[in-house]
């Protein structure tokens, strides 16, 4: 899946995508990406009854999840890389959300927090499914 991102202010997507998650508001702006650029997905997550996408590119030190709403979508393949889980909103337990990812990310939830902490073990597994990810959509 690739994606476009349209705008960096939550400002011009609902309130309910980000509203009382600790540090997004209406002024929140995403500085570290650019308008326009394109990028691949790697995993999508359900928040709030919203979907979340985990891109990365080069000058990101590690994979983020950003609001579907601030992109548009430019190519709709789904990665063979990817399986996909129910389970319940981190936020709303009574609520079905969906993981679609790498196996790891989807089965495994301390896999994407300990990318976060740079766990050298993860951020290898992470970096080849992203390369082979990322050549379906080049």
């Amino acid at each position: 899946m690739k994606i476009k991102f349209r705008f960096s202010c939550f400002d011009k997507i609902p309130t309910s995508v980000y509203g009382g998650l600790h540090g997004f508001s209406a002024e929140t702006k995403i500085e570290e990406l650019e308008v326009g650029k394109q990028f691949v997905v790697y995993g999508i997550n359900t928040i709030k009854r919203h979907l979340w996408y985990l891109i990365q590119d080069n000058q990101m030190i590690y994979p983020m999840y950003y609001p579907s709403a601030l992109f548009e979508i430019i190519d709709g393949r789904l990665s063979s890389f990817w399986i996909a889980r129910e389970n319940l909103d981190d936020y709303d337990d009574n609520v079905k959300a969906i993981d679609i990812g790498i196996r790891e990310i989807v089965e495994n939830k301390y896999f994407y927090g300990e990318l976060l902490e740079d766990n050298s073990e993860y951020k290898g597994i992470f970096d080849e499914y992203k390369k082979n990810i990322k050549n379906e959509f080049t």
